[in-house]
C-alpha cells in the first residue's frame, strides 16, 4: 500500500513539474513578443502627411485586429494554469509555486480585488 501511495505521489510530483516546465515556456514566449512588440507601440512617429498616418493607424488597427488578441488569449491560459497549479498544491499541502523575478503572469489581476473597468483599460494600454 505504501509504494503504491509513493508512487502515486511520485507521479502527481512529475505532473505538476510538467505543467510548471509548459508554463515557464508558455510565458517566456508571451514575455519575448512583448519585448518584440513593444518598441514598434512605442514609436508614434509619422511622416506628418495624411497618407503616412493612415499607414500608421491601419497598421495600428491590424495589430489590434490580428496580432494582440491571441496573446490575451494566451495569457488569460497562463492565468489560469497558474491558478489551478496553486489550488492543487495547495489541496495537496505543497508550498505555493512562485515565478522567478519578472517572470510573473499578472500582477494586478491576481489581486484580491475584483478588476475595474479603468483598470483593465490602463493595464492593457501597455500592450
Amino acid at each position: 500500500m505504501l509504494s503504491y501511495v509513493y508512487s502515486t505521489e511520485k507521479n502527481y510530483d512529475t505532473m505538476m513539474m510538467i505543467i510548471i516546465c509548459v508554463m515557464r515556456s508558455c510565458v517566456m514566449q508571451l514575455l519575448e513578443w512583448i519585448r518584440r512588440t513593444r518598441p514598434w507601440l512605442e514609436n508614434r512617429t509619422t511622416d506628418n502627411t495624411v497618407p503616412g498616418t493612415r499607414r500608421k493607424l491601419a497598421e495600428f488597427r491590424d495589430y489590434c485586429r490580428a496580432h494582440k488578441p491571441p496573446k490575451v488569449d494566451e495569457k488569460a491560459k497562463l492565468e489560469a494554469t497558474f491558478n489551478t497549479l496553486q489550488t492543487r498544491l495547495r489541496l495537496s499541502n505543497r508550498p505555493a509555486y512562485m515565478p522567478t523575478e519578472g517572470k510573473m503572469v499578472s500582477v494586478s489581476f491576481m489581486s484580491t480585488q475584483p478588476p475595474t473597468l479603468n483598470g483593465i483599460l490602463t493595464y492593457f494600454q501597455h500592450f
